[in-house]
């Protein structure tokens, strides 16, 4: 994975379990010693089952998601892209056109490892078609010190995949994680985030990643025990809450 050098905000930096994280504001992990990009509930296609269930929603959904898909590659160039489950909205996401698209960009990408670990929604879904080229397997997968899931493994009880090493990090989407944030004069809004839940009970640190499709919808929780947030913003990613109640300026942290 090459370096990252292009304009807008920097990712966070973290280091968890001896790995270098790079959480990005555009709801996407990359790890650059693994030659890593991760991301979660794509749910691609929700815009067209939305206007099935009669609901008009404008379409261009599929054709955003990409778009920032594409930024992140090009600025990392990983060796290999995961999802952790949710890729398909459902059975009735892909129309005509957004398998024409889906494929198109699939397909168009051979030098490019991707894999799927299969979500509650792709299930109802059904994989892929095979000619997109994904590697499609039930959770947990294992990659070196990670292990992978759709559902976070809070459930001490949930370890390694069989056969393999204890993980030392464990990352998985699902939730939707978010945080709502009040303004002034009664101003809500509610960004997503990233939450890290440490080490315990036997079970390793882990990370659920905030979705990445922007239909999807946002999920606000308490924090447990132990647990660091950080919000996802377009000035970046940056530990919530902030320190002294601050938020950083454009481009930091870095």
């Amino acid at each position: 994975m090459t370096g990252v050098d292009r304009g807008g905000p920097r990712p966070f930096e973290l280091e968890c379990a001896g790995l270098r994280l790079l959480l990005w504001h555009e709801r996407a992990l990359a790890l650059p010693e693994l030659g890593l990009l991760i991301a979660s509930d794509a749910h691609f296609g929700k815009d067209q089952s939305l206007r099935a269930a009669g609901i008009p929603v404008p379409p261009g959904a599929v054709a955003r998601d990409l778009a920032r898909l594409d930024g992140l590659l090009e600025a990392l160039r990983p060796k290999r892209l995961v999802w952790l489950g949710d890729l398909i909205h459902s059975e009735t996401s892909l129309s005509a056109e957004n398998e024409a698209q889906l494929g198109a960009w699939f397909r168009g990408r051979p030098e490019l490892e991707v894999l799927l670990v299969r979500g509650n929604h792709d299930r109802r879904a059904g994989d892929p078609p095979p000619d997109w080229g994904l590697a499609c397997v039930d959770a947990p997968a294992q990659i070196g010190a990670l292990a992978l899931y759709h559902y976070p493994p809070l459930d001490a009880s949930q370890g390694a995949a069989p056969g393999t090493d204890q993980p030392r990090l464990w990352l998985a989407g699902h939730l939707h994680p978010g945080v709502d944030l009040k303004g002034r004069a009664g101003l809500r809004l509610r960004a997503p985030c990233f939450r890290l839940f440490s080490a315990a009970g036997g079970r390793p640190a882990g990370l659920v990643l905030p979705a990445f499709g922007s239909l999807t919808g946002i999920h606000p929780t308490p924090a447990a025990e132990g647990e660091r947030r950080f919000l996802c913003s377009p000035e970046g990613v940056f530990p919530w809450p902030p320190p002294a109640g601050r938020l950083p300026s454009r481009g930091r942290p870095r």
